[in-house]
């Protein structure tokens, strides 16, 4: 009777251990075909009895999910710009499990036993506002040049561009972006523009973050636009497009526009070393009908290159490294209307970008450290040296300039991503640091401008200058032709993406970064919080604000080292046959660079976010960004 007593008592206790003994726990890692990791991507549970849950992979691609009820699962894997899984059968055994996931990119998009993924998911760890384009939608979304790749960018809601087709990012001047080609920035180096091209079929996905993004970001005062290409896999593959040129029959027979694109990639050694080739050549032909015959036609030569090469040395170390070259000729660079072929440049511009990143696996931590070199030159020349003369509606003689700048940039990278911890929820700790040398050199040689007002006759016909209009300044240029500037720029971070319940996760990092030219540092915290009501995690709202660092321009500051302008003034002679009469004396024109007093330009930016899934594929969100710019820089000019 005792026994039986001691066994009714403890039998709900033995119930639950014999649950707990058949519960499994899981923890896996999603790589792609190189066996690269994949952050994150969505992977769904579904048990026997019907239940379902969902989590997503780390920055190192892992995941884990403890307590499943069910020792046979099925699991569905999804992630834009990658084919999706689904119901992929799994038998577990009691107690911890480990499993590896390969999923493949969308390459091959025509074969039908394949199924795409979706193209938006709501991840619960992610903080930022992200805009994406996967590599079919690049390819497929009709633009007005689908071989341009900042035209495919434009269907991006938050991409703009203005009246000179240069792209802007939630409003912002294009230095305020900061560009990432496969992890590293590539940005002008003087400038901060979007200056380099790439092959728009050597890339993957281009992902653009406004808001609420971590710590690891050193440049992006007020977004992140990222470019992912292609390494190849082992399957041999060669494309091209658009290879049969255009004539163009304007005023005769002309070689027309003509972008074609070929891409090769395949293996090295077969399950260890690929590669991947993309080239792109352009070749623009433009007739300006307002000009004589012979003179009105401009035909202009662009090329870029994009190598590619992936290493596994070890199961836990992949070595990759890229090369970017990018070439254009354009020998009557200005042609228009108004301004005749006389007027315009030589323009030859080259670039080179060499890249070597190396992820490495200590346990489950990982390290990605990497060097980057970027350095161009690019040249103007005027087709003569004759005096340059502007009137209100025209130019005529020779352009005034001639120009070399060489921009040049050296970047160091390293991260470090650690295994996730327990206390008081899970805890995902990155952190790392970016140094960078860039230097802009410039060598220039100007001559006169004149500038006439405008003349006519009885007629109202505008006369050309001289003598029939009148001069009403000479601008000359002094001063040393020559010059060169440089920086260095070194910041590190820290991250923690905290999660103390299943609902509510908080992103908190902080930032640091200093300039050699103005010898200040800058300290950039940054905060966020997901909140995720429903268990099933199709709605999340989003708090976010951080104070992000804007790059020094260096462009802006090198004015400061430029030649002065000497304005000379006159005034109309009272007799038209008499020579002009000054106006007095000259006006010089400096541009002051005040380094010893500048403080670094910072933007903070607050966002909140609603998104929410209906169905299976319905998506609506809202959000909302204020940007605030502080000591942003307004280069002084001094009159005398």
């Amino acid at each position: 009777m005792g026994l039986l007593l001691v066994l009714f008592v403890l039998h709900p206790f033995l119930a639950v251990a014999q649950i707990q003994s058949l519960s499994a726990n899981l923890r896996g890692q999603v790589i792609d075909e190189n066996v690269q990791p994949v952050p994150r991507v969505e992977v769904t549970f579904h048990t026997e009895s019907g239940a379902s849950s969902t989590v997503y992979t780390d920055a190192a691609g892992r995941f884990e999910v403890s307590g499943l009820s069910s020792l046979h699962i099925r699991m569905s894997i999804s992630k834009p710009g990658y084919f999706r899984i689904d119901d992929r059968k799994a038998d577990l055994t009691p107690g911890g499990n480990e499993i590896s996931i390969m999923v493949n990119h969308e390459t091959e998009i025509q074969e039908k036993l394949e199924v795409q993924s979706a193209p938006i998911q709501i991840d619960p760890d992610s903080t930022s506002h992200q805009e994406s384009l996967v590599q079919h939608e690049i390819l497929n979304t009709p633009v007005a040049a689908s071989h341009d790749l900042q035209q495919s960018l434009r269907v991006i809601p938050q991409v703009v561009a203005d009246s000179h087709g240069k792209l802007h990012v939630a409003g912002a001047r294009q230095g305020q972006t900061e560009v990432l080609l496969d992890g590293f920035e590539i940005n002008d180096p003087a400038t901060g523009a979007f200056s380099f091209h790439v092959n728009v079929d050597s890339v993957r996905a281009v992902t653009i973050e406004t808001g609420g993004y971590g710590a690891q970001y050193a440049h992006a005062g007020a977004g992140i636009l990222a470019l992912d290409t292609q390494s190849g896999d082992d399957r041999m593959r060669f494309g091209i497009t658009n290879f049969i040129p255009e004539v163009n029959f304007q005023e005769g027979a002309h070689f027309g526009n003509w972008y074609p694109r070929v891409t090769f990639s395949g293996p090295i050694e077969k399950g260890k070393i690929w590669f991947s080739d993309a080239l792109t050549i352009q070749h623009s032909f433009r007739l300006v009908k307002e000009l004589s015959p012979g003179q009105n036609t401009d035909s202009q030569w662009f090329g870029d290159n994009l190598i590619r090469v992936q290493a596994n040395l070890a199961p836990q170390n992949i070595l990759q490294g890229s090369f970017l070259y990018n070439e254009l000729s354009d020998p009557a660079l200005g042609l228009g209307a108004f301004s005749p072929l006389s007027t315009t440049t030589n323009k030859q511009s080259r670039r080179y970008f060499v890249s070597v990143k190396d992820q490495i696996w200590a346990g489950r931590t990982l390290f990605d450290v990497g060097v980057a070199l970027d350095t161009g030159h690019d040249n103007e020349n005027p087709l003569g040296t004759a005096t340059y003369v502007v009137t209100p509606s025209t130019a005529s003689g020779n352009f005034f300039q001639a120009l070399a700048q060489q921009p040049r940039r050296l970047q160091l990278i390293g991260d470090i991503t650690a295994r996730p911890l327990s206390r008081l929820g899970t805890h995902t700790i990155s952190a790392g640091w970016n140094a960078a040398g860039i230097d802009f050199s410039q060598q220039a040689s100007r001559g006169e401008i004149d500038f006439y007002s405008s003349a006519t006759n009885s007629s109202g016909i505008q006369l050309l200058p001289p003598p029939a209009s009148t001069l009403t300044e000479v601008a000359t240029f002094s001063g040393p032709s020559a010059f060169s500037i440089s920086n260095t720029q070194i910041g590190g971070y820290a991250q923690d993406l905290w999660r103390p319940t299943k609902q509510v996760v908080f992103s908190l990092g902080v930032r640091s970064d200093w300039d050699r030219l103005i010898h200040k540092n800058v300290i950039e915290p940054r905060i966020a919080m997901n909140w995720v009501p429903r268990d099933d995690g199709r709605m999340k709202f989003t708090l976010a604000w951080g104070e992000h660092y804007q790059p020094l321009n260096l462009a802006v500051l090198a004015q400061g080292f430029d030649q002065r302008r000497i304005n000379q003034f006159y005034d109309p002679p009272s007799n038209p046959s008499d020579p002009p009469v000054s106006a007095g004396p000259p006006t010089v024109i400096t541009f002051i660079t005040p380094l010893n007093s500048l403080e670094e330009p910072r933007t903070y930016n607050a966002t909140a976010e609603w998104d929410e899934r209906f169905f299976n594929g319905t998506f609506v969100g809202v959000s909302f960004l204020l940007r605030e710019s502080r000591d942003d820089f307004l280069t002084g000019i001094w009159n005398s």
